[in-house]
């Protein structure tokens, strides 16, 4: 069959338009990703020129070298916002704040969307004075994540503090719609008390302190309020709790506490640590000393401090060689500082069940620092374990001149009496134990139990039914 004579296919007339379409989609593609690889260069470019320069560093920053390196080497290799972000946090873990401010407003440029580069900006702000700046990006922090708790609580604490008590309370109340915060509730509670509204101060400082049973400051300022009340009862107790809690800590903020983890400043570790020890974060207190540990093994306060909350955690054999070791180091200028170590180590041995071996720390104690009434407590508690209660003695005597009114010299003084059965000697200490502190055992009783222990009942007879009788009088249950 003849193919028709017009219907022959070629490239000439209509059928070339796709083609030459194409041709421009394909230049016009091109183009595209020339210009943007030409933009990405000029970005990258304009990144790595506005970084700051490394900062000089000192001894204690001294061990951060080969992070920091590390970390501006991937920034060099690829500025994107979570390498620059990642170096904007090691400077300000390590107080480089203005190196760190420049990396997060490079970082907020390249990753606007993200709530965690405003608010650490303003965190930084605020630590240098520049308010105004700082409630601009909280303000953008929370526009970006409306339910983000700390850039909340943090404008809250800024308006309240510029007198905008309204808005203030706006934040704190925005913060107890997302959880039941002892912070949000102190904010509340300070602004119902400078209005004088007492008793909207007292609900808001009970709902803090009910969260928080540490929470000091709430029970300071819970005392205040109790006094305007006229609760002189509730006050009092408020008083002797808040004495006996660690001062105001800051609200608790994972990014800032993760950005620690970047950390090499050994007197900022030691800071954290002795905080978390203080709110008995033990595990987290723990964790600072031994990186201090890690960066300079020979850190005396580190050693000292670690040796010490392992006592208080019951790890005596962990505890042993690290206040040994502080003994040794340097920073042994202040004899007082000295005499404590030995008091310690001497206690360690206690606890282990060494009396014998806690004897010399004790008394080295004492030579660094004769003021030490827990030396001579402890060394009394070690003379009576090893049968040498004249030399307990001794040291009851002397714990008496620091402490006329030591109800434990008295106490440990009437027992070493009892193991010298010397029982009517022994009775009228430990009656002065009971008065100047009324849990102590009574004197009868003592003497009642170590002629019972003895097996000497009818010694033991009066002075128990004289318990008995006290008891019945009393309601002395003890």
């Amino acid at each position: 069959m003849t193919r028709p004579s017009g219907a022959r296919r070629g490239f000439s007339g209509t059928y070339r338009w796709p083609i030459r379409g194409g041709a421009v989609l394909l230049v016009l593609l091109l183009g595209f990703v020339v210009v943007t690889l030409i933009n990405k260069r000029h970005e990258r470019k304009t990144t790595l020129t506005r970084l700051p320069s490394q900062p000089a560093l000192d001894a204690s920053t001294r061990p951060l070298e080969p992070l920091l390196e590390r970390a501006i080497e991937k920034v060099q290799a690829s500025p994107t916002a979570q390498n620059l972000g990642q170096l904007g946090m090691i400077y300000q873990a390590n107080y480089f704040y203005n190196e760190a401010i420049a990396c997060y407003e490079r970082v907020f440029e390249l990753d606007p969307t993200n709530a965690q580069w405003p608010y650490l900006l303003a965190y930084l702000y605020n630590m240098k004075g520049r308010i105004d700046e700082s409630s601009y990006l909280l303000d953008r922090a929370i526009e970006l994540n409306p339910t983000h708790l700390p850039a909340l609580l943090r404008r809250g604490d800024n308006r309240y503090k510029t007198g905008e008590s309204a808005s203030a309370t706006e934040d704190y109340r925005r913060c107890l719609e997302l959880n039941n915060n002892p912070y949000a509730h102190l904010g509340l509670g300070r602004i119902a008390a400078d209005a004088g509204e007492w008793t909207a101060a007292e609900e808001h400082l009970q709902a803090a302190v009910k969260a928080d049973r540490t929470f000091g400051i709430a029970h300071r300022l819970l005392a205040t309020v109790y006094e305007k009340l006229g609760k002189e009862e509730e006050q009092q107790r408020a008083i002797r709790t808040a004495d006996a809690l660690p001062p105001f800590e800051t609200s608790p903020d994972p990014l800032l506490e993760g950005i620690d983890k970047y950390c090499y400043h050994t007197e900022r570790l030691l800071t954290r640590a002795n905080r978390a020890d203080r709110i008995k974060k033990f595990d987290e207190a723990q964790s600072f000393y031994k990186r201090v540990l890690a960066i300079e093994p020979e850190n005396f306060f580190a050693n000292a401090e670690l040796g010490l909350l392992l006592q208080k955690m019951e790890r005596y054999e962990e505890a042993a060689p690290l206040l040994e070791k502080a003994l040794n180091l340097p920073a042994q200028d202040d004899y007082k500082r000295l005499g404590i170590i030995n008091l310690l180590v001497g206690n360690n041995f206690y606890r282990l069940g060494a009396p014998e071996k806690a004897v010399p720390y004790y008394e080295s104690a004492l030579k660094h620092d004769g003021t030490i009434e827990d030396a001579h407590h402890s060394l009394t508690g070690c003379f009576l374990q090893l049968n040498r209660p004249r030399d307990a003695i001794v040291h009851c005597q002397e714990a008496l001149k620091l402490n006329p009114e030591s109800a434990d010299a008295h106490y440990n003084w009437g027992q070493a009496l009892l193991a010298m059965n010397d029982v009517e000697t022994a009775v009228p200490h430990f009656a002065e134990a009971e008065k100047l502190d009324p849990t102590s055992l009574p004197a009868d009783y003592m003497a009642g139990y170590h002629y019972f222990a003895r097996g000497e009942t009818e010694m033991a007879a009066p002075y128990l039914k004289r318990v008995l009788e006290t008891v019945r009088k009393t309601g002395n249950v003890q």
